[in-house]
């Protein structure tokens, strides 16, 4: 079952939940749902706050500087424990223990000949080339080993 589909089955089940099955006599006394879950994104189900206002933005492979964008959506969020994948190949990256992604900001990953290291923001990998140019997936990771963001071309 895809995330869309469950974020739609919960948000017609809700209600049931929250006030069970109706009658007669319940209809009268109904409390609308507050108005946050009727409008909630479908993305943000599931993963509301916290780490899942992260996401991979963007990579950028067929340069001699290869660049992954990572952007935060919420709040400033510590990196300490986490590591992106490069499917293709099983590299990892690990994050600088001292590394935050500032609220609303973004950090980038540079790996390949020409990869920069201007921290905080722009990070080096490896003067390796890791990301294939006919096609991979990148995997974010939490501390705690979740699953966080994931792109593939």
């Amino acid at each position: 079952m895809n995330t869309a589909f469950r974020c739609l089955l919960l948000l017609a089940i809700l209600p049931l939940l929250l006030l069970g099955t109706p009658s007669a006599a319940k209809l009268a006394d109904v409390t609308p749902i507050p108005s946050i879950l009727i409008y909630m994104p479908i993305t943000q189900c599931g993963h509301i706050g916290g780490p899942s206002d992260l996401r991979i933005a963007d990579i950028l492979y067929d340069q001699t500087d290869e660049i992954v964008t990572i952007e935060n959506r919420g709040g400033p969020q510590a990196m300490a424990g986490w590591r992106l994948l490069s499917v293709v190949g099983s590299q990892t990256y690990y994050f600088p223990a001292d590394c935050v992604i500032p609220a609303l900001g973004r950090v980038r990953i540079h790996s390949g000949p020409d990869a920069i290291d201007v921290p905080p923001l722009d990070l080096f990998w490896t003067r390796s080339y890791i990301w294939r140019n006919a096609g991979d997936e990148a995997i974010l990771y939490d501390a705690d080993g979740q699953q966080i963001s994931r792109w593939r071309y």
